[in-house]
């Protein structure tokens, strides 16, 4: 399993805690690594190379040679796309793991691999219902696979409509759901709690969090969760480091 891991000027912090994360929890000594790097990142990607080569067994860049400017969803779409070309060559099953992506577990990747090569399909995350607004009213179309999970090597040999992914406004895992869908495995093993922010701890000791925006997620965190997607903030990571100590000792202690 390659981890490709998207980065941006905008989410740099992120993926700098998602780094550390990784080294708190390990490594992944036997797993290559990807880095999809776009032109205004380039000034940015060394140090968090030099990182992710204490994580991984080895990390490659893939330089993207053109830039999109033009935000959410566009830009996302754009780097997906490349990444989907770059991966193309591979030959292996990878885990796109954006910025917003928190490791919970030590044996995250090791879980979700195993998961994967055991469900029966080829495209494997969060199956989640596909919602639109109209006259204020939230109207469910569909299911899509979101876009953070496991693809097989080649996509393009599973989908016409990624061909046209990127004269499209609307994010691609809702674009093309009705072709991935069908081709998809839902796990819980990845939370779901998009533009989420502010995570702590309640009285009972449970970790919450509040939505950034209308459209985000706040579920309390799932003991069944080996990673988070959509923390936008540092938050989860304060949290979980705080806990790394007396998890250590329970581990001990068994």
């Amino acid at each position: 399993m390659v981890v490709v891991l998207p980065i941006s000027h905008v989410d740099i912090q992120l993926s700098h805690a998602q780094a550390d994360r990784f080294l708190a929890l390990g490594g992944c000594p036997t797993n290559d690594a990807v880095v999809v790097c776009p032109i205004r990142a380039h000034p940015l990607v060394d140090e968090l190379v030099t990182k992710l080569n204490k994580v991984f067994q080895s990390v490659k860049v893939h330089f993207l040679s053109t830039e999109c400017e033009d935000g959410w969803p566009r830009s996302c779409n754009h780097s997906f796309y490349h990444a989907c070309k770059f991966m193309a060559e591979q030959n292996q099953p990878w885990y796109l793991m954006e910025p917003d992506v928190v490791p919970i577990k030590k044996a995250w990747l090791k879980d979700l691999t195993g998961a994967y090569q055991t469900c029966g399909k080829l495209f494997f995350g969060v199956v989640h219902p596909s919602y639109a607004y109209k006259n204020k009213e939230k109207i469910e179309f569909g299911k899509h696979l979101v876009g953070t999970g496991i693809y097989p090597p080649n996509v393009f040999q599973h989908s016409l409509l990624i061909n046209y992914l990127l004269k499209q406004n609307v994010a691609w895992d809702v674009f093309w759901q009705w072709e991935i869908s069908p081709l998809a495995a839902h796990t819980d093993l990845i939370q779901h709690n998009w533009s989420s922010q502010n995570y702590r701890k309640d009285e009972a000791g449970q970790i919450i969090c509040d939505q950034k925006g209308a459209l985000g997620v706040a579920k309390p965190l799932r003991d069944d969760a080996v990673v988070l997607h959509g923390c936008k903030d540092l938050s989860l990571y304060q949290i979980l480091a705080s806990n790394e100590p007396a998890t250590k000792r329970r581990s001990n202690s068994r």
